[in-house]
């Protein structure tokens, strides 16, 4: 109760339920404490709806989402492991970004929250969801909690610049065809 009162009252949010464990140590001495914290991967409760782990999610073998939806890493501070011009497609309906190993697009940037954001896929657009980061979310220099991306939208994740991308093309189901860019 404690932890989630002092977590409230610094604006700060949990990515799951908070589980505390004490034990007793003998290397240390009487009033010393050392502290360990860790994210668990597991189901977690979203504005009262309970949500699965990314990598729980059910994806077909060998399907694409339509125009290839796709983050391009523009610029990245030193030591974030993000080369300028690396792509990484998207794979799943949810992809989660952020600084935690658990992060399907793990961004090693301080400015960047465990579980930054989420790239949801919905009827073929691609809509980014800010899950309440610390530092926040900036697409084309604005501050937004969710918007739906276009190909070419700027988005940056505390030091991180990314570029969203997704071609356009001929659609069979939908019967018309727009211009192709590659």
């Amino acid at each position: 109760t404690l932890a989630r009162d002092y977590a409230k009252e610094q604006g700060y949010s949990f990515v799951g339920p908070v589980r505390m464990r004490f034990e007793g140590i003998p290397d240390l001495t009487t009033g010393t404490f050392r502290i360990r914290s860790g994210v668990i991967r597991g189901h977690t409760v979203e504005a009262g709806e309970v949500r699965q782990p990314v990598s729980d999610l059910p994806r077909a073998p060998g399907a694409q989402f339509y125009g290839r939806p796709r983050l391009v890493v523009a610029g990245s501070a030193p030591g974030t492991g993000l080369e300028a011009g690396s792509t990484y497609d998207l794979q799943t309906p949810v992809t989660l970004l952020g600084r935690g190993t658990d992060c399907d697009l793990r961004l090693v940037d301080p400015g960047v929250s465990r579980h930054h954001a989420e790239l949801r896929v919905e009827d073929d657009q691609v809509v980014l969801v800010d899950l309440g980061s610390t530092n926040g979310t900036l697409v084309n220099g604005q501050p937004v909690r969710r918007v739906m991306l276009t190909d070419g939208t700027n988005v940056t994740l505390g030091r991180t610049s990314l570029v969203f991308r997704q071609d356009t093309g001929y659609r069979q189901d939908a019967g018309y065809r727009q211009d192709t860019a590659y």
